[in-house]
């Protein structure tokens, strides 16, 4: 929560133009409102098979967009973008000198016979940024914890702006989440068996 939100009042200036996928977190589409923004929404539902519609998003940008938010696995409805779908929307944003906000809360959650994975957002190029968190993936919400992953002055500025957020962590938060991650994959495997089982 506090990475997007950071972000968001990093990148963002009142006025400027949001693509923010929808139905979502709420956060996705309403701290960037809050700012001033005017966000139309990239819908994934029953008339899209909830899927998403890379057509309907090149449709939905403008000369001043500034942003578009995804995430994927979208929540609620599960879709998946694909490697091949993360690139089309990183060079959509690219054409209009947009970032890509790629919201990965459910990365490593992915299931036998589902869909894969694609790329973190952050790896197709340098508008790109990746948030995650342990609260999804560990089951661990109740810690706070997460990352972003982008170009270094964005993270520079977003650390800058953290000082008047939160400051800084609880110790025992930090030392929870660092002896979950010396168990990853025995906490992902236990969690992914449930979404099977679910």
């Amino acid at each position: 929560i506090e990475a997007n939100f950071l972000l968001f009042n990093t990148l963002l200036d009142a006025g400027d133009h949001v693509v923010a996928v929808y139905p979502a977190y709420q956060q996705l589409y309403s701290v960037p409102r809050a700012i001033g923004c005017d966000v139309s929404f990239w819908k994934v539902d029953a008339d899209s098979d909830f899927r998403y519609d890379l057509n309907q998003l090149a449709q939905l940008l403008r000369p001043n967009t500034k942003l578009i938010v995804v995430n994927t696995p979208h929540n609620p409805t599960g879709a998946m973008l694909s490697a091949a779908e993360l690139r089309q929307v990183y060079a959509l944003a690219e054409a209009v000198d947009a970032w890509v906000l790629c919201d990965e809360a459910y990365r490593w959650l992915d299931v036998p016979g589902g869909d894969e994975f694609g790329p973190p957002m952050v790896e197709l190029g340098p508008r790109g940024i990746s948030v995650g968190t342990i609260s999804k993936p560990f089951g661990l919400p109740g810690l706070r914890l997460g990352w972003m992953a982008g170009p270094a002055d964005v993270i520079i500025q977003c650390w800058h702006m953290r000082d008047y957020v939160s400051l800084s962590p609880g110790k025992l938060n930090d030392a929870l989440a660092a002896l979950a991650f010396k168990h990853r994959d025995k906490i992902v495997a236990r969690n992914r068996a449930i979404i099977t089982q679910n």
